[in-house]
């Protein structure tokens, strides 16, 4: 149905004399070497307490090198967790933190962005990206109307008025490589599945607590 890729939300603000971490190594520098300035100011979603942040985690951890690096430097400066894509927003409208990490650039947050002054950027290393999919249940109380709703929101008209909401259009996420590197698609297949096992479930999740949130 839609096409949303997965961002950095930041506050210009706070980079008014430098340009914003535009890679996930650049961003793992910059908490490296300046840990003072990014202390407490850097924020991502608790994997263990929103389903997108732990996807967003599991597959950044099977295609960057860089992942388990940045993780621990996100620990290191005391990164903010959260559970919900609003207290993310909040924290930088009200000037708590400066950056936030893997927000998926849905209609809602980039409308929120908008409207708080915040800026939105992609990284140029590479992309994940989210379809929002549609499926009717066998169940169906009323299959012929939901077909009919999935025709009508497929059709060049039901695009365009999905690509009105800020949301890029799901025709264009088939050709769409950007200038910002290498898009990779969480796909609904049985890869998407590899970290619902509960001993890797466990593992990541145990490790990303120990570098993220130290005691």
């Amino acid at each position: 149905m839609t096409f949303e890729p997965v961002v950095t939300v930041y506050d210009p603000r706070a980079f008014a004399d430098d340009e914003p971490p535009r890679t996930r190594l650049r961003l793992a520098q910059l908490l490296e070497t300046q840990p003072q300035r990014f202390r407490r100011r850097v924020i991502t979603y608790h994997v263990g307490l929103n389903g997108m942040g732990y996807v967003f985690a599991t597959f950044d951890s099977l295609i960057a090198p860089v992942f388990w690096r940045l993780t621990k430097a996100m620990g290191d400066v005391e990164v903010q967790v959260a559970a919900e894509t609003l207290e993310i927003l909040g924290a930088l409208q009200r000037g708590e933190a400066s950056l936030a990490y893997n927000v998926a650039a849905s209609a809602d947050v980039t409308e929120a962005a908008r409207e708080r002054g915040l800026a939105m950027i992609e990284p140029q290393d590479y992309r994940l990206a989210v379809l929002r999919s549609l499926f009717i249940p066998r169940t169906a109380r009323e299959p012929r109307w939901a077909t009919s709703f999935v025709d009508f929101i497929l059709s060049d008209e039901g695009q365009d008025l999905v690509g009105r909401t800020a949301v890029r259009q799901a025709a264009g996420a088939r050709a769409e490589s950007g200038p910002s590197g290498t898009t990779h698609i969480i796909p609904l297949s049985p890869a998407s599945l590899i970290f619902l096992d509960e001993r890797k479930r466990n593992r990541f999740f145990d490790t990303w607590i120990q570098l993220t949130l130290k005691p």
